[in-house]
């Protein structure tokens, strides 16, 4: 594309070469056939130069496919990785990063470094037309390249204090929407409102001053530039009166130097976007050079399926005190292990643990002889079926959802769906299995919601079956179908592991870990059981 740059900027010069050989050959001769033969060749020269153009344009979008296919993939990938090991979302601002820097290296950024190459190229043209005229030129290219950089020096400071309120007023808008049964349950809206309309004055005002010196510095350059053109005709004309040169070459230089002059405008013009998209490209550079956090792509004996711990322990930077320490437990084919205790006692620490999402402080947790975190996600998640406390449901088909945006066939997701109880009130949908259900399933009843990601779960009968209060929000009807496929899961050799104040579900338990040894309603719960579970693991705080 570059290489086409060089042809599109040479034959640029067939515009005024033309205006200069009608001066001087067609008006003095006046030969028709000349002026004829003059307009065929310039058409020639546009003509190509349009299609050179054109295809480099073509080229560019073919770029910018090709560099999202071999980079979008790992900053998605990048961006997912880090969430679960942080414990939080990390949001989209990578991704959105990515697009930024990809349109502008492939768009106005691109233009402008294959053009910027060639300003030498019409200044020295200037030169040889007459010294006079090229320093005329070379000072109007000095002149705003020296305005270009005065104009990212003074909105720098500006347009990063607006950046980062920007930022802010979005994260308080999004937390808003995604809480707006809060919000309106408690009358929160006005103060809310007030709160974001702070954020925005603050962004908007940072913005109104870097676009106000933006505004000056590009009036400027606009205004220079149409003084440089006159001073270039005006001297022109000079030249021409003293006959040091022809009168045609005036309009000519000036043609000649707007072309030279032209990236440096351009420059100014896209000055915010190119600071924008190289920040952009700081930010996911430095992500995709860290070293990575992705678990070796290993795989354990599948066939001894066993889930062991030994000493785990887990601490958080907000506490002086570890969650839980020491456990160790040893759960294998057919059995389950419940976790219990108090809210804040790390149960769902633990059970993200199991998944390999988090890892232990201290101790190891291990699933077929070898540590979770070192088993290939792909692998592990194949056998692995996991129902967090908020379902984590995508805004997909029923279908997609529960076959996991799978090739799983529509026999394996039925039976899924008939496990978890929510099959009959798919039926009942308009479009069944085809039914789109809205970011985190918002289509739904929370029963419902919590039935799907169940039997999202339960797919093809994993062998690790792991569950956050499954019971949370379900009917006595749904209770009944969640014992009922925690039944045929276990006979089916399935380990589970669940967190559950359910007093049936923690009987149905085999093995049983009790976070903090403090009297609780588990504890309650436990003595008044009749089948207490076989073994049971007192976690210290």
């Amino acid at each position: 594309m570059a290489f086409f740059s060089l042809f599109i900027n040479v034959l640029y010069l067939s515009s005024p070469l033309y205006l200069i050989q009608i001066y001087n050959r067609v008006l003095v001769g006046g030969n028709e056939t000349t002026l004829i033969l003059l307009s065929f060749i310039l058409f020639l020269a546009v003509s190509v130069m349009f299609v050179l153009d054109f295809v480099r344009a073509k080229m560019l979008v073919r770029c910018s496919i090709a560099i999202d296919r071999k980079l979008s993939g790992r900053i998605f990938k990048s961006t997912a990785e880090r969430s679960w090991n942080k414990g939080v979302s990390l949001g989209t601002r990578a991704l959105r990063d990515f697009d930024e820097f990809r349109n502008f290296i492939t768009g106005s950024g691109a233009y402008f470094a294959f053009d910027a190459p060639w300003a030498p190229l019409y200044l020295i043209i200037l030169y040889m037309i007459n010294p006079i005229l090229g320093y005329i030129g070379t000072f109007g290219f000095v002149l705003l390249g020296c305005l270009a950089f005065l104009n990212e020096f003074i909105t720098r400071v500006p347009l990063n204090k607006g950046q980062e309120e920007t930022k802010r007023s979005f994260i308080v808008a999004n937390n808003v929407m995604h809480n707006s049964d809060v919000v309106r349950a408690m009358g929160m809206l006005t103060p809310i409102e007030h709160h974001w309309q702070e954020r925005r004055a603050q962004m908007l005002f940072s913005q109104a001053i870097a676009s106000d010196r933006s505004a000056v510095m590009t009036a400027g350059v606009r205004s220079s530039r149409l003084l440089l053109q006159s001073m270039m005709l005006g001297v022109g004309a000079w030249l021409a009166l003293e006959q040091v040169i022809m009168p045609a070459t005036i309009f000519a230089s000036s043609i000649i130097m707007s072309r030279a002059l032209a990236p440096i405008e351009r420059m100014v013009a896209t000055w915010r976007q190119a600071r924008s998209a190289l920040a952009s490209y700081k930010r996911i550079k430095s992500m995709l050079d860290a070293p990575s956090i992705e678990a070796p792509k290993r795989v354990g004996n599948s066939n001894n399926a066993v889930l062991e711990g030994k000493d785990v322990s887990y601490s958080t930077p907000t506490k002086t005190k570890p969650l839980f320490e020491n456990i160790s437990f040893r759960v294998g084919e057919g059995e389950v292990l419940g976790i219990a205790g108090p809210s804040g006692s790390g149960k769902s620490s633990l059970l993200k643990m199991v998944i390999g999402t988090r890892q232990p402080t201290n101790g190891s947790l291990q699933f077929g002889g070898l540590a979770i975190q070192d088993w290939d996600a792909s692998e592990l998640g194949r056998m692995t079926g996991y129902l967090p406390q908020n379902t984590g449901l995508f805004n997909g088909t029923i279908r997609e959802n529960i076959a996991r945006f799978g090739t799983s066939s529509m026999d394996e997701i039925i039976e899924a769906a008939e496990m978890a109880g929510i099959h009959k009130a798919i039926l009942d949908l308009p479009d069944q299995y085809e039914t789109i259900i809205g970011m985190g399933g918002e289509k739904l009843s929370g029963g419902e919601m919590q039935q799907l990601a169940l039997a999202r779960a339960l797919l093809c009968k994993p062998k690790l079956l792991v569950l956050d209060e499954p019971s949370l929000k379900l009917d006595e009807a749904g209770k009944l179908f969640l014992r009922n496929a925690l039944i045929s899961m276990k006979k089916n050799g399935s380990i589970i592991v669940l967190v559950t104040q359910m007093a049936e579900l923690i009987e149905f338990s085999d093995k049983i870990i009790t976070l903090h040894n403090e009297k609780s309603t588990v504890d309650h719960q436990l003595s008044a059981l009749q089948n207490p579970p076989e073994k049971r693991i007192v976690a210290l705080q």
